[in-house]
């Protein structure tokens, strides 16, 4: 369950679950969009995609929303775990249902227009084949941290720094339902005004860099 509470400068006092909380399922790993106003969370409520889902509630009129599920463009049959929403509204995640290098993959979305979001394996500087998750960082100073079981650590999951030096745009491109890979395809980097920047097309393993 998620519960909140409030600071009055010393304790922490009123402390009480979240209206969605339930003896029926689970919900855990809490993530506040930058304003404050979105809540991310995970959960395996009846009516979700797979094992856990990706949900978001709105706090309005001094409540949270129902719950939404983030659909297919970024939750699976599998496990998506861990979200984090930095501060240009980029949901960060972990997932083992996504095409990736193997267990947990960390991942990047942002959602559409239409609300649809488009997600991105981050790539082999960070994933493994092994379970990798946690994901936070800092956009203004480009660094962060994840965690990971990778072999070579000092325990069982274990905390990693990372920075970005330079920024390698790599696309995979794939059926948005069945999740298959799809080769050949034409992937293009639109700027903000709508034009073609680079295209690419899509190796054997529909991935574009």
């Amino acid at each position: 369950k998620i519960f909140i509470a409030d600071f009055d400068g010393k304790v922490w006092k009123n402390v009480r679950g979240l209206p969605f909380n339930s003896d029926a399922y689970s919900v855990g790993h809490p993530a506040l969009s930058p304003d404050n106003k979105t809540l991310y969370f995970v959960s395996d409520m009846p009516g979700g995609y797979g094992e856990t889902d990706i949900y978001k509630s709105e706090f309005v009129n001094g409540s949270w929303s129902k719950p939404l599920n983030l659909g297919a463009g970024v939750n699976t049959k599998g496990k998506e775990m861990f979200p984090y929403v930095d501060q240009d509204g980029i949901l960060y995640f972990a997932s083992d249902g996504l095409p990736g290098y193997g267990g947990l993959d960390i991942f990047a979305a942002k959602a559409d227009a239409t609300g649809n979001y488009l997600t991105v394996n981050l790539g082999s500087k960070l994933n493994s084949q092994y379970d990798d998750f946690g994901y936070v960082i800092n956009n203004e100073l480009l660094n962060g941290y994840f965690t990971s079981n990778r072999p070579g650590g000092k325990g069982l999951d274990d905390n990693y720094y990372f920075e970005i030096n330079k920024i390698d745009l790599k696309v995979t491109s794939y059926d948005e339902h069945t999740k298959v890979i799809i080769p050949g395809s034409k992937i293009a980097l639109l700027g903000a005004d709508g034009k073609v920047i680079d295209s690419k097309v899509a190796d054997k393993d529909g991935l574009a860099e």
